[in-house]
């Protein structure tokens, strides 16, 4: 990561990285945000987490602790670029779950599929902790990607995985181990965490009781990436469940020749 430098704000809340040669990885934070609250609008139960005064005290919280991150990984390692993952990662892992003041309390247990009422109560999903994790690391020069099944979203570096919701003695292992975990797990970039907040909120359409308004969503999913199999399998169960079965077999098809 020689001759990189930390963009803040490209566009606001859109955690970049630049390298000289050009190449930059970026967590697209402020889309993410900009998705969720849209989608909190349509949930009368959910009102107070739209109050603009709520969204910016979600904003502050989510900020507060992707600095917290970087400044314990900061302290521990100094250079992120000098530090073994397999340590980096589990010691990410240990920040992430411990208790305050030393940690952020993470709970994995009643998680919402959103990440900034996610990070406000501190109960972290398998996504919200990997958006969270993720910006951290880009924000640090770390160059990530992304592993992702129906239930899992795993950040992946250039030796080692990183499961943030594992217990941290568990939390990072090998890349050429990944299989062990699930076999069909599909690699995609960190730009695909917009694509997966699209899918979180087609399912929670769903079972909202609003389909054609998931399937919506699933359809912009797809859109930035025509191959992720996480969006067509969930396209395809909420089809199913409407009786198209035909266009449902579509999705599934297509997701299993993915996944091969």
């Amino acid at each position: 990561m020689v001759g990189a430098r930390i963009e803040l704000g490209v566009p606001e809340g859109h955690s970049e990285i630049l390298r000289q040669d050009g190449a930059s990885q970026s967590v697209p934070i402020r889309e993410i945000r900009i998705a969720e609250f849209e989608a909190l609008k349509r949930v009368p139960m959910w009102q107070e987490f739209i109050a603009p005064e709520m969204q910016k005290r979600m904003e502050a919280e989510y900020e507060r602790c992707v600095l917290f991150l970087m400044a314990a990984v900061s302290k521990e390692f100094g250079d992120i670029g000098k530090a073994d993952e397999n340590t980096l990662f589990t010691f990410m892992a240990k920040v992430l779950q411990s208790a305050p003041p030393e940690g952020l309390g993470a709970s994995f247990s009643d998680s919402t599929p959103f990440v900034y009422p996610a990070v406000l109560s501190k109960r972290l999903g398998s996504y919200a902790s990997a958006v969270l994790s993720a910006d951290a690391f880009t924000r640090m020069h770390k160059r990530m990607s992304l592993f992702f099944d129906n239930s899992d979203v795993i950040i992946a570096g250039t030796a080692c995985a990183f499961n943030a919701m594992a217990d941290p003695g568990l939390a990072a292992f090998p890349l050429r181990n990944i299989g062990l975990l699930n076999k069909k797990m599909q690699e995609l970039g960190l730009d695909a965490l917009l694509s997966a907040e699209y899918v979180n909120i087609g399912i929670f359409l769903s079972k909202l009781g609003d389909p054609e308004g998931s399937l919506g969503y699933f359809d912009k999913a797809l859109a930035a990436h025509s191959n992720f199999a996480y969006a067509l399998s969930s396209k395809g169960a909420v089809l199913f469940k409407m009786d198209r079965r035909e266009e449902a077999f579509e999705c599934f098809n297509k997701a299993s020749a993915i996944l091969r």
